[in-house]
């Protein structure tokens, strides 16, 4: 394991490392799969008729392995280059009525991000259109203070700018050096 910084925060009763604080978003989690860190940043909704679709839900994933991380991720390499094949790293809300989902065969480069973009349409009543999402999976294409980053998020179409700021806030947030603990197979 190395450790970049150590003062702990807890988060939902699981410790955390002090992750990079991001402007709007409380760390709630905090876990380790297969290798890959992963800390869960939330925002509630205030509204009283909100729903869970209300709120937004990011993931940070992040290892010193590119393979473990873009296994958690849901990216492969395909033909030579890094191809999203589901995005895993943030689930999609009410999963079991999900009429559709569609990987975007095209990628945003964004400074130093290459993001991936999946269509998610969700089933409605009476044959008509349910709701359509967005999920977002963006990754730094170099490694950062030892580290492979990736960050996930799903939203509302017109929520991809406001995904596309919290990277580079993110990106800054790594480069100044908020803290990680980083796991090491």
């Amino acid at each position: 394991m190395l450790v970049l910084f150590s003062q702990p925060v807890y988060a939902n009763t699981v410790q955390c490392a002090v992750a990079p604080r991001l402007a709007d978003l409380e760390i709630i989690g905090c876990n380790q799969r297969e290798g890959v860190g992963i800390v869960t940043y939330w925002k509630g909704h205030e509204a009283h008729y909100a729903s869970a679709f209300d709120e937004r839900r990011l993931f940070l994933g992040f290892s010193g392995r590119r393979e473990s991380l873009n296994s958690e991720a849901g990216l492969r390499v395909v033909g030579g280059r890094l191809a999203l094949m589901r995005t895993t790293l943030a689930a999609p809300l009410l999963a079991s009525q999900i009429a559709s989902r569609s990987v975007r065969p095209t990628r945003i480069q964004s400074d130093d991000w290459t993001i991936f973009l999946e269509d998610i349409q969700y089933e409605s009543q009476q044959q008509a259109v349910g709701y359509p999402m967005l999920c977002a999976t963006g990754v730094l294409r170099n490694e950062i203070k030892g580290a492979y980053v990736a960050v996930a998020e799903c939203f509302a179409y017109e929520e991809e700018t406001r995904f596309l700021v919290t990277l580079n806030a993110l990106k800054a947030a790594l480069t100044r050096g908020k803290a990680l603990i980083l796991w090491r197979e």
